[in-house]
């Protein structure tokens, strides 16, 4: 899987919409893009003919690239204040 400026696209060659490459889950795991769109809302029953449904293999595809994201993030640790920091 890679994020392409705007697009997610899967090993499989599925391809869905990500707002500058943006992607967040919140704590009733909806997968939101950009500031306030969404990808997957969890408990829905989707419609299997929604280009836009997220299979599970997809699901553990995007998971797997967040968790090793944050993995990279958190190994900056303490040697880099970043962009944002006013401290």
């Amino acid at each position: 899987m890679k994020i392409d400026y705007d697009k997610i696209i899967f090993a499989n060659g599925k391809e869905l919409y990500a707002m500058t490459g943006v992607i967040g889950i919140d704590n009733a795991l909806e997968i939101t893009y950009g500031y306030d769109g969404g990808i997957y809302k969890h408990g829905d029953y989707p419609d299997v003919d929604d280009p836009e449904c997220m299979t599970e293999e997809e699901r553990i595809e995007l998971a797997d690239h967040m968790i090793a994201t944050w993995e990279r993030f958190k190994k900056l640790g303490a040697k880099t204040r970043g962009d944002y920091c006013e401290n």
